[in-house]
Formats: structure tokens, sequence, C-alpha cells
């Protein structure tokens, strides 16, 4: 099927299902957000694999930092990690490398979102941009960068339509760019993959990352299946790690599509959730994850 046929499909199924709801305040430090962020902080750590800088680029940067005392879900994520620290567990190292920038937010009560995750793993001479719509979200994402004394450039907007603009991409630039949408927009999905197709003719260097929540398998296979036909992406690896039992209605998981992928990356992602879900197991609920080539 063509790709804008199933951009077509994707309109059309989010316009007649229940939209995904993502809360980040309400979310902060759970099962799925450590998840989502241990797999950034895998990708980042292979962003400085290279000597020459690069620029990280969040579409949906939120608020920064998250309070601990909002957060619902926290006994579930990185409570766990932080117990499995203290006990001297083995972390595979896109997990230490994830609970140095924990470490590294500053602030003992809040939980450090994307774009913080990000910041304390880049080098002096990288970039940040990061892209918040909501002016109250804006306006905190300045205020926990100042906290961390963080240089990054932000912009109050569409993060979809930031990127259209020739003034905030640099082609010649190493990127990674990192699209965690909260799913509340029913046109998220066909914008994603657009943007994605964009990308590929405005910023063929960059790496594409792309959150997603597993609850809907049908609209996790619409995803894949549009990223899969577009004619100029090569190559789209899946990583999803999902609680395998109803765990009071909560998100059971999520995963993030990478598109151009960093060679050999599928391996440590098959460790990293591996060990993820062992280390956020409570003994009655167990996980399962998959690492899965979408198109290669």
């Amino acid at each position: 099927m063509r790709a804008h046929a199933l951009l077509r499909q994707l309109r059309c199924s989010a316009s007649t299902s229940r939209r995904l709801r993502y809360e980040h305040g309400f979310h902060a430090g759970s099962y799925v957000d450590v998840t989502k962020h241990a797999i950034l902080s895998l990708l980042m750590l292979r962003m400085t694999e290279k000597k020459t800088p690069f620029c990280y680029v969040d579409t949906h940067a939120g608020a920064g930092s998250y309070p601990l005392e909002d957060s619902m879900e926290l006994s579930t994520g990185l409570d766990r990690l932080l117990a499995a620290r203290l006990d001297g567990a083995a972390l595979p190292p896109a997990l230490s490398a994830f609970m140095r920038a924990v470490d590294a937010c500053g602030v003992a009560d809040a939980y450090p979102g994307s774009p913080l995750v990000a910041a304390a793993l880049c080098r002096d001479d990288d970039a940040l941009l990061l892209v918040e719509q909501s002016e109250t979200e804006h306006a905190k994402l300045v205020d926990s960068l100042e906290a961390v004394r963080v240089p990054a450039r932000t912009i109050c907007g569409d993060g979809y339509r930031a990127l259209q603009q020739k003034d905030n991409l640099a082609p010649q630039r190493r990127a990674l760019v990192f699209v965690d949408p909260a799913y509340q927009q029913g046109a998220d999905l066909e914008r994603t993959v657009k943007l994605v197709e964009h990308l590929e003719r405005a910023w063929h260097s960059a790496r594409v990352a792309v959150w997603y929540p597993v609850r809907d398998t049908a609209k996790v296979d619409q995803l894949h299946d549009a990223l899969r036909a577009l004619p100029r992406v090569k190559e789209i690896l899946a990583a999803e790690l999902v609680r395998d039992e109803d765990d009071g209605g909560r998100l059971p998981g999520s995963g993030v599509v990478l598109v151009n992928p960093p060679y050999g990356i599928d391996a440590q992602l098959e460790e990293l959730l591996s060990s993820l879900g062992e280390l956020l197991s409570d003994g009655a609920a167990t996980s399962s994850h998959r690492v899965s080539w979408v198109k290669r």
C-alpha cells in the first residue's frame, strides 16, 4: 500500500477511535516513562560515540522536569531502579547513563523529562533544540533548564511545524530528533509520519526516534506500516516493553520506533529491555519485550 493511502487510513482511524492520553506529570517516573528514557539514554550514548558534535531536537519537550509529588506511578518505575541501585544491582550502560541523568537533574524531588535526560548526556559542543507548544509548559521548561544551567534553544510553538522551517534545520549536522507526542490530538500519528518523511528529505543525516503507547496494537501496526511505506526510509527498528498482566487500568507499556538506527543497536536494545523488565518486575507482574525490524 502506498504511503499516502496509509496516511489517509491513519487520519480516518484517529477521527473515529478513542484518543490516547498521556499526562507527563501524572506518569513521571513510571514504568512507561523509565522505559522511554532508558531507550533515549542508549541513543544518546550512541550519538556521543563519534567526536563530531550533533544536535538533539525534542518536538514535544514538555516542562523539562516534574515534581515527584504529582506522580501517581513512581512506584512502578524509578523507585524500583533506585532500590536496585542501592542493592548493588548491575545495570547495563544505558541504565547507568539514565540514572546519572536523574542525579544530574539536581532536584531531589523532581523527575527529569526527555530534554533534561538528553541535556545531561550531551557534550559541551552538542546543541539542543527544544520545542513545546503550551506556553505554560514552555515557561516551566525554561525554568528547568536554568535550574541545571543547561544552554539550549527553546521554541514555544508546534513541534511538527517548527521542523518544517529551514531556520530550525541544520542538514550539514548530525542530529537525533525525539518525537514524543501525548497522542491527545487525533492527527498526531499522521503528523508524525509526515514529519519523518519531511526529515528524510530536508535533514537526511538526522536519526529519528518516535515514542508511542502500547495499548491498541492495531494503532501500533498502522504507525509501523505507514513508516514502512515511506520510500526514502531504508531502516526502521521498533523496541517495546509491555507488562504481561493487567495493572489496574494503567498503560501496559510503550515502544520507540527508530528511523535510521545506529548499527548494532538492536542487540543493545535486547540487553537493555531484558534487564529493565527484570528490574521493574515486582514478582507478581511480569513483562515481555520485543525488538524487531519494521523495515530493513
